[in-house]
């Protein structure tokens, strides 16, 4: 009665492991899914980064091109007029206004590259540490199958019921060693002698 308590118990705590080791691996599997995505996002955000910075050197460009202009018009403003000039002005700082929104859609672009690499990283890490987990629940598996084994042997086998295949290797040992001894050893002192004939 007392093995096939002990018996049930393994099993139960073998269907344990097995439902949690499914579920973890369900887990794994929904957080590598979370990574590309997270990885498409990320690759989304360094293009629209690079164009962001592509745009800001054009407009940069521009607003040095014009403000050449303005040099060459205070020296030639004789043969300007002033709506030119305040026309001329008026580009810039549009332009001047395009720059600065661009610089602040680059800056907030390099955030979220930031926070997207911090979460991916959350997320390996959160993958092996599952990887460990199921893992130790696999060797623990493992163990609890060769216990279930062993108790299956020790209530097919009399002889193994006191001490598994101990027991097996003793008699053996005797059996071989017979000769020796006027009468078989018996027991744990019989064990010893067999050790040390």
């Amino acid at each position: 009665d007392k093995l096939k308590k002990e018996l049930i118990e393994k099993e139960e705590n073998l269907r344990s492991l097995v439902g949690k080791t499914r579920e973890e691996n369900n887990m794994k599997k929904s957080m590598e899914n979370n990574i590309a995505e997270a990885v498409k996002r990320e690759i989304e955000l360094e293009a629209e980064h690079e164009r962001g910075a592509h745009m800001l050197q054009r407009k940069n460009g521009r607003l040095n091109q014009l403000q050449a202009q303005l040099r060459d018009f205070q020296m030639q403003h004789m043969q300007s007029t002033q709506a030119e000039a305040s026309q001329m002005e008026k580009d810039m700082q549009n332009i001047q206004q395009q720059i600065d929104h661009l610089h602040s859609n680059v800056t907030r672009l390099r955030e979220d590259e930031n926070e997207f690499t911090a979460e991916l990283s959350g997320i390996v890490k959160s993958i092996n540490d599952i990887s460990k987990e199921i893992a130790e629940n696999d060797r623990r598996t493992k163990q609890i199958k060769s216990d279930i084994a062993d108790l299956q042997r020790q209530q097919s086998n009399t002889v193994t019921a006191f001490g598994g295949q101990r027991v097996l290797k003793l008699l053996e040992s005797i059996e071989t060693n017979h000769k020796k001894f006027e009468s078989p050893p018996i027991g744990p002192i019989g064990a010893h002698l067999i050790d040390h004939s």
